[in-house]
């Protein structure tokens, strides 16, 4: 098997396909060509090498709604910010030669209940990738007289790197201006994040002494897309913990821009995000691990998001100041251990139960 998943920027044109949602939550799904042939380019993936089954032949005699005109297959419709970013919008990059033709996307549901939400809480980002093109959303069967059916251009794990066609696209994309005075330096914050989202300890103290620095926190999940896109592809020094901001990092940052994570998960998604930001912007991040204790929620299995980490800051400054992220190392201490234990305390009474530890690795 590849070490890395083949994106091949195919495109299918499909008369008279037939597009099947998941019946359940990220169950098989896809298009069908006329004939019953399971169309390959409308697959998903679940993870690099997982990808989701063809649903069962649909049989002929079932009476299906029929679409006419010429509409793209966009998948199915995620609902976490980040998955947006790397899966949902993979497919917008076949618009640009047939924009005039398309009467509007299709977007599937990946599940029940999981399609309406989803498209409203996140309709600037399907705007923004699919240039203002009308949506049609499916939770069941259609027929449609002409589907454009290209191959995802992104998604999980390896994937997130891109396709050719699907990085050209993104970086073709026009930003809006913003006449007003954006930062030059931005600290891409979690404070304000439910505490399911995953923070790590001391983030306040380093904010002040990155504020000490001439750097700004930034709130994006109280900003407009159009806004948080702004920001980041203005600011010649971007510091972020590892998240989705970065993957906006990855297709929106300008040429010059330099960009550390702070990484505060178990290695694997960061590791990943740096590829992907590598990948499209054709030089590395600068990448923080200065993690010594992960605590996660005691009744989840989740260790990717639903943690709180101990990050050394002393040294994590350090690596920032050779970075050159900043011009000198600010005054900033470790938090002592009954500030640790104050800050999980302070945790636990949110939206998480109980913390245990979990040895970083």
């Amino acid at each position: 098997m590849s070490q890395f998943p083949i994106l091949t920027d195919n495109v299918r044109v499909v008369e008279n396909a037939l597009v099947v949602p998941p019946v359940v939550y990220r169950g098989p799904c896809g298009v069908f060509e006329a004939d019953g042939r399971f169309v390959e380019e409308s697959r998903e993936y679940t993870s690099p090498f997982e990808p989701v089954p063809a649903p069962p032949v649909p049989d002929h005699n079932d009476e299906v709604p029929f679409q006419t005109g010429t509409y793209l297959y966009g998948g199915w419709m995620q609902g976490h910010f980040g998955h947006v970013l790397v899966e949902t919008v993979a497919r917008s990059w076949a618009i640009d030669s047939r924009r005039s033709e398309l009467d509007g996307f299709v977007l599937i549901s990946r599940g029940p209940r999981t399609l309406w939400n989803s498209r409203r809480k996140h309709r600037p980002i399907l705007d923004f990738f699919y240039q203002g093109l009308q949506d049609l959303p499916l939770s069941q069967p259609r027929r449609f007289e002409r589907l454009i059916v290209p191959d995802a251009g992104c998604g999980v794990g390896l994937r997130m790197k891109g396709s050719a066609a699907f990085r050209k696209y993104v970086q073709s994309l026009s930003i809006p201006a913003d006449q007003s005075s954006l930062p030059d330096k931005i600290y891409i914050s979690r404070r304000k994040l439910r505490a399911s989202r995953g923070r790590f300890t001391g983030e306040g103290r380093l904010v002040q002494a990155l504020k000490s620095a001439g750097y700004v926190e930034v709130h994006p999940q109280k900003m407009t897309f159009e806004k948080q896109v702004q920001i980041i592809s203005n600011a010649r020094f971007i510091i972020s913990p590892d998240g989705s901001p970065l993957h906006l990092a990855s297709y929106f940052a300008r040429p010059d821009a330099k960009v550390a994570m702070i990484v505060r998960r178990l290695p694997e998604t960061p590791t990943l995000i740096a590829a992907q930001f590598e990948h499209l912007q054709g030089r590395s991040m600068i990448s923080v691990n200065e993690v010594k204790r992960i605590w996660k929620d005691a009744v989840s299995d989740r260790i990717e998001t639903e943690v709180l980490s101990e990050i050394d800051l002393e040294r994590a400054i350090k690596v920032l100041a050779a970075g050159q992220m900043i011009s000198a190392i600010p005054e900033i201490a470790n938090l002592s251990g009954e500030e640790v234990a104050a800050e999980i305390s302070s945790y636990t009474r949110g939206d998480l139960e109980v913390l245990v530890p979990h040895e970083a690795t």
